[in-house]
């Protein structure tokens, strides 16, 4: 009996290697998941997973399990290298339910054109605060009725057009305001509220046959479980879950690595514990220390639990994934994605700006978000719609929360500023910073939140303002013509 078949396990590098040959026909995992550092190309990435199946092939009638998180917005593994999905948020304030299903049409056409059969979302957290440092634009909305219609829809879009979708994080951390990637988050609501709010997305999916997988979450909800997060709880995944909500598709722990977890438990502990309250797959994303813990947690259960487990993952494989692509018809559909990009965008123009002859961008997309990094892109997308729209524009890339030595000696004379912000309602020196800015300029200036919208509310002075709702290239994009425009205008 080979323990790897409960995992799902990262690697490093972009090609076939003997790491990659070593998980999947010694440890056989039941499947990969891909990163960033995992894509140089698409070219390579499709030879890539093309010999972790053939691999799989040799030794099992069942396909690997290929995931990726893929949302959108901020949470983009591929860079440039695929089409810019806008941000849930995006999507449910400006797309309609067709233009959602052919973004998840969209997904599936594209994941499944590079080996991938599992896509690790959508969010179908309801996002209650503002400070959730972790969700944000990640989330549809929130209310349950809007995150459930339109998780509906791109669920749709993925699922009928053959890529496996994967809900996350059951029951729902909207409300957290600490983020599971470095701390333990507490979800501090009563039974009733998260049963007729934080649940109901996924209830709702549940019902219309929609989620064939589902993420359990690294956070504690005392009202439901008090001694361990929902990702351990055998209160929250086997008798609620399973038996409440009468789930019977797989269920996949978020990553094991997160803070969440280990800083807080072993994680053979943890494996042995998640697997026994109902949990299919560990997902265990980064070190091969933490892929041989899982194991060893693996290894103390029963045997029984081990096979009822085995065989239940090989069922779902053989019946929802297949070694052959699926080729999806992409006509069409990237246009959805602009539209909705475009559509998503609110610009406030308060006063006409005193324009200088040359521009000077100030932005924060540093290099400290908590999901994987997708700074580089952001910075790379930015510096290119510079130089194609606003030519001799000078740019400064500051952290999220930047010392103020970083910001208290830009020259603000010379040039008009356009400021950037990326989540300053989460970084108070990035609030500061914005602040400072625009006591110096009297609010002369172009500001936009190219993250969570929220930091409109410190633009409020400033004479031209506006969010995007996403990061992406579209977004960026639409925002740097719109300065094209203005500027030319003035000039």
């Amino acid at each position: 009996m080979n323990h790897g078949e409960l995992i799902i396990s990262g690697f490093r590098g972009t090609a076939f290697n003997k790491e990659l040959e070593k998980k999947i026909l010694v440890d056989k995992a039941a499947g990969l998941i891909l990163f960033a550092r995992n894509i140089s190309t698409l070219k390579s990435l499709k030879k890539l997973t093309t010999c972790c199946q053939s691999a799989r092939k040799s030794i099992s009638r069942s396909p690997l399990i290929i995931a990726i998180d893929h949302e959108g917005g901020r949470v983009n593994r591929f860079g440039g290298l695929l089409t810019s999905i806008p941000s849930s948020m995006a999507i449910a304030s400006a797309a309609s339910e067709e233009e959602t299903n052919k973004l998840g049409k969209l997904m599936a056409c594209e994941l499944l054109a590079c080996g991938i059969n599992l896509n690790l979302a959508p969010v179908l957290d309801i996002n209650d605060v503002e400070e959730n440092p972790g969700i944000g634009i990640r989330s549809f909305g929130s209310n349950a009725r809007t995150v459930s219609k339109f998780a509906n829809k791109l669920i749709e879009g993925m699922a009928k057009n053959g890529l496996q979708a994967c809900p996350k994080h059951f029951p729902g951390k909207g409300s957290a305001r600490k983020d599971a990637h470095y701390v333990l988050p507490y979800i501090n609501k009563t039974s009733k509220k998260l049963f007729n709010h934080d649940i109901v997305p996924f209830k709702n999916t549940i019902k219309k046959g929609r989620a064939k997988c589902v993420m359990v979450s690294h956070a504690i909800y005392p009202a439901l479980d008090k001694n361990f997060p929902a990702s351990m709880s055998k209160k929250i995944i086997d008798k609620i879950l399973i038996k409440k909500l009468g789930y019977t598709g797989l269920i996949i722990t978020d990553d094991i690595e997160m803070g969440a977890i280990k800083n807080n438990y072993d994680l053979s502990y943890f494996s042995t514990q998640s697997l026994k309250a109902g949990a299919d797959i560990l997902l265990v994303c980064h070190s091969k220390n933490a892929f041989k813990k899982a194991k060893t947690g693996i290894s103390k259960l029963p045997d029984s639990i081990i096979e009822k487990r085995i065989a239940k993952i090989t069922a779902w494989k053989e019946q929802h994934l297949c070694f052959q692509k699926h080729p999806v018809n992409n006509r069409n559909l990237t246009a959805a994605a602009r539209t909705v990009s475009e559509k998503a965008i609110e610009i406030k123009i308060n006063r006409k700006i005193t324009a200088k002859k040359r521009c000077l961008l100030i932005s924060f997309t540093g290099d400290a978000s908590a999901v994987e990094s997708y700074s580089k892109t952001c910075m790379e997308e930015i510096s290119t719609l510079c130089r194609k729209y606003i030519p001799g524009t000078k740019k400064i890339f500051l952290p999220l929360n930047p010392s103020s030595c970083r910001y208290k000696e830009i020259s603000l004379s010379v040039r008009t500023p356009i400021i950037l912000s990326n989540n300053a309602h989460l970084h108070k020196n990035q609030e500061k910073a914005i602040q400072t800015i625009l006591k110096k300029t009297k609010g002369n200036c172009f500001a936009f939140a190219i993250s969570n919208p929220y930091d409109k509310k410190y633009f409020k002075k400033c004479a031209v303002s506006g969010a995007t709702y996403s990061p992406g290239r579209y977004s960026l994009e639409k925002i740097f013509k719109f300065l094209k425009e203005q500027l030319n205008g003035y000039n």
